[in-house]
């Protein structure tokens, strides 16, 4: 690999970005029930049957192998091991609430030793669509 192109990437461990949503709107019983879930599903692979509304549909025994495979990449990581000077393009958005550049600001910092180049998209999501909000 020459170069590499990053489209509103995940700005870190999938589960990890659930877990912030999470927690900044859940219950207390809520979040102690998602917490209990990113456990088990890190450490046995499985997903816990009694998730509380809205999480079962975040994780389900139906996605659970794909939620397991996602959230094994850590971009974070990744962005470090790659060779310093490498040329990056990483786009993030002013309105993409996955994406945004302030959220993607950990991976933009850990790909500073390549040769970076960041566009600030304006008013569009992370599929890349106009975001009407």
């Amino acid at each position: 690999v020459h170069s590499l192109a990053l489209f509103q990437p995940l700005s870190g461990r999938y589960l990890d970005i659930i877990t912030n949503r999470v927690r900044s709107g859940a219950t207390p019983e809520v979040l102690t029930a998602w917490l209990g879930a990113v456990d088990e599903i890190r450490t046995k692979g499985t997903v816990p049957a009694n998730l509380p509304e809205g999480l079962s549909a975040i994780v389900n025994k139906d996605n659970l192998n794909a939620i397991v495979e996602a959230d094994k990449i850590d971009p974070l990581q990744l962005a470090a091991a790659l060779p310093d000077g490498m040329p990056v393009l990483l786009t993030c958005s002013d309105s993409d609430s996955q994406a945004s550049c302030e959220i993607e600001r950990p991976l933009i910092d850990a790909l500073k030793h390549t040769a970076l180049t960041l566009v600030e998209l304006k008013g569009v999501n992370h599929v890349l669509r106009d975001d009407p909000t």
